[in-house]
C-alpha cells in the first residue's frame, strides 16, 4: 500500500500543472481538439508518468516521442514531430496531456510491474511470441539473441546480423522528413543490439557487421530526408560501438590500420570514420600509426601539388586524405611537416591564411609573413582574412609604416570609406596618423 501511495504523490507532482486552462495557454483550440481526437482514439503508446515527467509515443503520421514536465509551474513539452521540434506545445503534447490525467487514478491503482513479475513462464513466453509476431524488429531481436546463445558459429550469426541490419537500414521507399524518427529509431535498436555482441565475447563479429552498416547507411543517405541531421547521430554511434569492439577483440594493430585507412577513404556525406587516426591512436599504437603513415604516404604521392589558381577537383578524395596528412603530421609534432602538406594544395588564398596561422601559433612571425605576402602577391587583396593577418604581423614585427602603405595602396586602388577607414586604423596603429 505504502508503494501505492508514493506512486499515486509522485504522478500528482507532474500532473498538477496539467489543467485544461494551462494547455489552453500554450495551444489553440485547434490542437487541442485535434488532440483529444488523439487520445480518444489510442494514438499515444508506452504512456510512462514519473515525478517530473511523462513520457509517450505517440502514432501520426509516424511515430512521434513526446516527453512533459513542468517548470515553477509552468507545463513543457517537446516532442520529435515537426511542429515540436520548433517548441511549440503541439497535438501529439496535448493527446499525451490529455490520456495522462485522464488514467492517472487508474495508474495509481494498478501495479503493472508486480503483475507481470507474477505471471508463470508459459504464460510470458506466450505474450513475448505475440509480441514478436506483430513486430519484425523484436522477432529479429529475438532470433539473434537465440542464435548467441545457442552458439550457432560465427557464419550463421553474421548473416543473421547482416539480414538483420539491411532489414532496419535499407530504404523500401523514400523516407520522408515525417519517417525520419521511425528510421532512426528502429536503427538505434540495431545498434544496441550490435553491442551486446562486445559483451557476449563476439566483438570480432560486431567489428564487421559495424563496418557493413555503415556501408548501408551511408549508400541509403540519398533515399532519406536528414534535414535534422539524424543521420549522421546515429552514423556516430555505429562508430562507436566499432571502436569498442576494435578494443575488445584485441585487433592487431597493422591490421587495424588498414581497415581504418579503407573505412576514411571511403568515407562519405556521414564521415562516421572522419579523423580515424587520431581516434583510434591508442589502440593503433606506434605499429599501426607507422603502417597508416605509409599507406597515407603512398597514396599522397599520386596526389598532384596545386600551385594558385590550379582546380583541386580532379579527385574526389583529396580533401579525405589532406586530412589524413595533415592529422600524421601534427601527430608528430613538426610544425614544418604540417606546412608541407598544407603547401600542396595553394589553389586558394585561405591556404595561405592557414599556415601563416599556424606559424604564428608556434612564435614564428617572420616565416608567418613571407607566407602571407606570397599569398597577396598570388590573390591581390580579395581575401581580407589574408590582409588582416599582414595588417598584424607587420605591426607585431615592428614595421608598422609597412602596414600602413598596405592600407594607403589598398586605398588607392579602390577608394572608398572602408578602405579610408583601414588607412586611419593602420596609421593610428602605426602612430603615424595626422
Amino acid at each position: 500500500m505504502a508503494g501505492s501511495t508514493r506512486a499515486r504523490r509522485a504522478t500528482t507532482d507532474v500532473l498538477a500543472d496539467l489543467t485544461f486552462e494551462r494547455l489552453s495557454s500554450l495551444a489553440d483550440a485547434r490542437t487541442i481538439a485535434r488532440g483529444a481526437a488523439y487520445a480518444t482514439s489510442g494514438r499515444v503508446r508506452n504512456l510512462r508518468i514519473a515525478a517530473t515527467s511523462i513520457v509517450a509515443d505517440v502514432r501520426g503520421t509516424a511515430r512521434y516521442r513526446v516527453r512533459l514536465g513542468h517548470d515553477g509551474g509552468v507545463p513543457t513539452g517537446s516532442c520529435t514531430c515537426p511542429v515540436g521540434t520548433d517548441g511549440l506545445f503541439c497535438k501529439h503534447c496535448v493527446a499525451v496531456a490529455i490520456v495522462a490525467t485522464d488514467g492517472a487514478a487508474a495508474a495509481g491503482s494498478v501495479d503493472l510491474p508486480a503483475h507481470v513479475g507474477a505471471l508463470d513462464h508459459d504464460r510470458l513466453v506466450a505474450l513475448v511470441l505475440e509480441l514478436a509476431d506483430n513486430d519484425d524488429l523484436l522477432r529479429a531481436r529475438l532470433e539473434l539473441e537465440a542464435a548467441r546463445t545457442a552458439g550457432t558459429g560465427d557464419a550463421r550469426l553474421r548473416e543473421r546480423f547482416r539480414r538483420a541490419i539491411d532489414d532496419a537500414l535499407v530504404p523500401r521507399d523514400y523516407v520522408s522528413y515525417h519517417d525520419v524518427y521511425d528510421y532512426t529509431t528502429t536503427a538505434q535498436t540495431l545498434v544496441e543490439t550490435l553491442s551486446g555482441l562486445i559483451t557476449d565475447g563476439s566483438a570480432d563479429i560486431a567489428i564487421d557487421l559495424t563496418e557493413h552498416a555503415m556501408t548501408v547507411l551511408e549508400n541509403a543517405v540519398g533515399y532519406i530526408d536528414d534535414s535534422d541531421g539524424h543521420l549522421r547521430g546515429l552514423a556516430e554511434d555505429i562508430q562507436a560501438v566499432h571502436r569498442a569492439a576494435c578494443f575488445a577483440a584485441e585487433v592487431d594493430p597493422v591490421e587495424l590500420a588498414g581497415r581504418l585507412f579503407e573505412l576514411e577513404m571511403a568515407g562519405a556525406e556521414l564521415e562516421a570514420f572522419y579523423g580515424a587516426v587520431s581516434t583510434y591512436s591508442d589502440l593503433l599504437g606506434d605499429a599501426g600509426l607507422a603502417e597508416y603513415r605509409r599507406r597515407a604516404t603512398v597514396a599522397w604521392s599520386g596526389m598532384p601539388a596545386l600551385a594558385p589558381g590550379d582546380d583541386g577537383a580532379e579527385r574526389s578524395n583529396r580533401f579525405r586524405l589532406t586530412q589524413v596528412m595533415e592529422t600524421l603530421a601534427k601527430l608528430s609534432g613538426d610544425v614544418d611537416a604540417q606546412v608541407e602538406v598544407m603547401a600542396h594544395d595553394l589553389s586558394a588564398s585561405w591556404q595561405f591564411v592557414r599556415i601563416g596561422t599556424l606559424l604564428v601559433e608556434h612564435d614564428r612571425r617572420p616565416d608567418a609573413l613571407a607566407w602571407a605576402e606570397r599569398g597577396l602577391a598570388a590573390f591581390g587583396a580579395r581575401d581580407h582574412r589574408l590582409i588582416e593577418l599582414l595588417f598584424d604581423l607587420y605591426h607585431q614585427l615592428g614595421r608598422g609604416g609597412e602596414a600602413v602603405a598596405l592600407a594607403r595602396r589598398l586605398h588607392d586602388e579602390d577608394p572608398g570609406p572602408a578602405s579610408y577607414r583601414d588607412l586611419a586604423a593602420q596609421a593610428r596603429r602605426a602612430r603615424a596618423w595626422n
